[in-house]
């Protein structure tokens, strides 16, 4: 209330709202195990959802253009965006070809926070309902990659000529989840990475096609997982803990729906991406069960954020500037919403990525 009455609006911040940093000239990676869920029932039909804040230079890709936010190996889901700034989905189908939507909104020169989602519907008879979509912000994509038909529509597949992959074999579906980069075996031998650069919060993975509307109700708020439908892996990046000042040892993070882990890490086998504290747009609505949100609610009922001498702490409205991460000095704990003490974090230096 006293950030509406100063004329600074609502604050897009809740307390141990963190969020992971990705290099790629480190290579860092989040990788996801394989779980059978990860099979049927999340290559027929799926919906990715992420808040991602990228370096303005991305690093081109050995092999093609794009880069990863969320995708597996050598099939879909995959939700990406070129290393020029552009959304992209992408979807394999039965032959080994990929079928691309690229967006039209330039992701890299506002220096702002943006949310990327994709949705497939492919369990329908009926080759004109399985449909592709691609959001930013909210806002279906109008195509505009190299093949695209410049249209503001959802993308139909099925009826050019594709038909795409819809059950799993152990080849196609053999390997988890990539977040932040994807590093894959070619078809020729070796190696390829495709590596972002920036920052990714609020990782959310659906076995079903999430609807405009649900997106743009659903992507400024924390989640309770086990209230939402169809919701298989939702990563927060909400539990970095002590190891905000740390850059030694692996990092295990969890997922908040299935209960599954995501290993911190780089394709080199040293280093890993690295927590800051968030300024994504995210904010906790009355009556939320999201366990971020219900921390919020119980540090206000005890008199709020506690400071030395009984003070409050009020964050002020966090600009859209690169993320940063508080300096080794600056204690803080996973129970503790805020530093212990006012900390000015230090920025984080900017990397070149690639995907």
């Amino acid at each position: 209330m006293l950030a509406t009455v100063l004329g600074l609006g609502p604050l897009a911040f809740y307390p141990n709202n963190f969020a992971l940093n990705f290099s790629a000239a480190h290579m860092d990676i989040v990788r996801v195990p394989h779980h059978e869920l990860m099979n049927h029932d999340l290559i027929d039909s799926w919906s990715l959802e992420a808040w991602i804040y990228p370096l303005k230079e991305q690093k081109r890709p050995a092999a093609g253009t794009i880069v990863n936010i969320v995708g597996f190996p050598g099939r879909h889901p995959m939700l990406g965006m070129t290393y020029d700034g552009f959304a992209v989905a992408q979807l394999k189908d039965t032959a080994g070809k990929w079928y691309t939507y690229q967006g039209t909104t330039p992701l890299l020169k506002d220096g702002k926070w943006h949310h990327l989602a994709a949705t497939w519907n492919g369990r329908s008879a009926h080759a004109a309902d399985n449909k592709l979509s691609l959001y930013v912000d909210g806002q279906l994509e109008v195509a505009g990659g190299d093949l695209d038909d410049g249209s503001g529509q959802p993308k139909t597949p099925n009826t050019q000529g594709y038909t795409m992959a819809s059950k799993c074999t152990p080849e196609l579906c053999e390997e988890g989840m990539q977040i932040g980069g994807l590093y894959q075996q070619n078809m020729g031998g070796g190696y390829t990475g495709r590596f972002f650069s920036g920052t990714i919060d609020e990782v959310r993975v659906w076995t079903r096609e999430i609807g405009n509307s649900e997106i743009v109700e659903r992507m400024r708020k924390p989640l309770q997982a086990q209230d939402e439908q169809q919701l298989l892996f939702y990563f927060p990046f909400d539990d970095a803990g002590m190891d905000m000042a740390s850059s030694e040892g692996s990092i295990v993070v969890f997922s908040k729906a299935l209960d599954w882990p995501g290993m911190l890490g780089t394709s080199r086998g040293t280093n890993r991406p690295h927590w800051s504290v968030s300024n994504a747009p995210l904010t906790c609505t009355a009556n939320s069960r999201a366990p971020a949100c219900l921390l919020q609610s119980a540090v206000g009922a005890v008199g709020g954020n506690a400071l030395k001498g009984g003070e409050r702490f009020l964050p002020s409205p966090l600009p859209a500037h690169p993320p940063t991460r508080p300096p080794a000095h600056c204690p803080l704990h996973p129970c503790t919403p805020v530093p212990l003490h006012p900390c000015t974090p230090a920025p984080l230096q900017g990397t070149r990525s690639s995907r």
